[in-house]
């Protein structure tokens, strides 16, 4: 303790405290920043300065080498020392609270105009943690839903979502309904069950009201369920209830969820009809109707190409993989995991979440092969990154990861 307080005391009076006070400013300002470029400096520390701002500033405290480190080759990208970050925000707190939630709405804002959905929600429930506001980061996060399903981000959707209190998810129908969908995705069904349950009495709660009461009540909430344009409310719980019956193997169920979806939901938008399409496949794989599974998984993939659905064309592809494997066509399974794995490359060239599935394909058309060891690589590294997917592939990668362990006589790891 004695050595944390006197480093808090050399930092206070030989380091910040000898600054001129634009360095000063920038130092505590930039310190809620956990990756510092030029550009988002300048947007979060001083929005009225020249172009340039940030990229100068940077350099300044690079070359007086203040506790700041590159990461990468160009010099674009810093990060401070932790413990000088942890000493910086401290002091901002102290001196100037009030001022913190104001540079968090901004990075969340720079984030989301750059396309970087993630680091936008993780500053955005930042900023609601602090100011309250949590409509604000509801809205930015229900904005944006459709844009990280189709890069097939659900599980850190899901994930930000979840960091929301209840009571705002309960009075948002779209985050309600998202949420449910990504923890079926994440095979969280008792959880995903309730929020549907929840989902579908306050909208019955609407439906039998008065429509002078309803709207007076209810206002935000029917405004919103309204505003779900082609995300109908409708149709997705009945998506999901379609998914959940299927995996409780009631396929008579499942077909009837199925089919209210259509009639909710307009097939005419090609998004809409790559998720009903997939639907329907997955009613063909657990069926056991293999044939019938690979013609749906085709059509599926062609429609989710059309739709520029990542994240339906990613998991078609690899269950059209596992259907071709159960066929014996390795070399056709093989081909198609190929183009999902160009499929999983995001903009800025580093594989999306749905990679995993992809590497989990390989692992066992590797393992039908006889080649343990790379089907061990890819087994391991695809099921890392797909365990906290849920989906019939990754579920087969731990099987299969199981019948590796098996096959090189590992029994403890079985």
């Amino acid at each position: 303790e004695g050595d944390a307080h006197y480093l808090v005391d050399f930092l206070a009076e030989e380091v910040l405290d000898r600054q001129p006070e634009e360095i000063r400013q920038f130092l505590l300002r930039s310190s809620i920043l956990d990756t510092l470029s030029g550009p988002l400096c300048e947007a979060v520390v001083n929005p009225e300065a020249q172009p340039g701002y940030g990229t100068v500033m940077l350099n300044r405290l690079e070359h007086a080498r203040l506790f700041i480190t590159s990461l990468d080759e160009r010099h674009e990208l810093f990060r401070y020392h932790h413990l000088f970050a942890d000493f910086l925000r401290h002091i901002h707190a102290e001196i100037n609270p009030a001022e913190i939630p104001v540079l968090q709405k901004r990075a969340a804002l720079w984030y989301e105009q750059h396309a970087n959905l993630e680091e936008a929600f993780k500053y955005a429930i930042a900023y609601a943690t602090v100011s309250g506001d949590m409509a604000w980061t509801a809205d930015l996060i229900q904005c944006n839903i459709m844009t990280m399903i189709k890069t097939g981000e659900v599980f850190s959707l899901t994930y930000r979502i979840g960091q929301l209190p209840d009571a705002v998810i309960h009075q948002h129908p779209r985050l309600s309904l998202t949420y449910a969908w990504g923890l079926i995705a994440a095979y969280r069904l008792d959880l995903a069950r309730y929020w549907l349950d929840d989902l579908r009495k306050r909208l019955s709660e609407i439906e039998k009201q008065p429509e002078d009461k309803s709207q007076e009540n209810n206002s935000d909430f029917t405004q919103q369920a309204d505003d779900a344009g082609l995300w109908n409310i409708h149709g997705g719980m009945a998506i999901c209830q379609s998914t959940l019956a299927m995996l409780s193997g009631d396929m008579e169920q499942a077909a009837e969820f199925s089919r209210q979806a259509t009639r909710y939901l307009p097939e005419e938008n090609p998004f809409i009809k790559s998720l009903l399409s997939l639907d329907d496949s997955l009613y063909f794989i657990l069926s056991g109707d293999t044939l019938k599974a690979i013609e749906s998984l085709r059509h599926t993939v062609q429609l989710a190409r059309q739709a520029n659905n990542l994240l339906v064309a990613i998991i078609a592809t690899c269950q059209l993989a596992d259907m071709l494997v159960l066929q014996g066509q390795l070399n056709q399974a093989w081909a198609a995991l190929q183009k999902a794995q160009y499929l999983t490359l995001g903009p800025d060239g580093k594989p999306l979440p749905l990679a995993g599935l992809v590497d989990i394909g390989f692992g066992e058309i590797l393992l039908e092969r006889g080649s343990l060891e790379e089907a061990h690589t890819h087994l391991e590294q695809g099921y890392q990154a797909a365990q906290s997917l849920w989906s019939i592939s990754s579920m087969d990668g731990l099987i299969s990861l199981a019948r590796l362990h098996q096959a090189l006589g590992d029994t403890n790891e079985t």
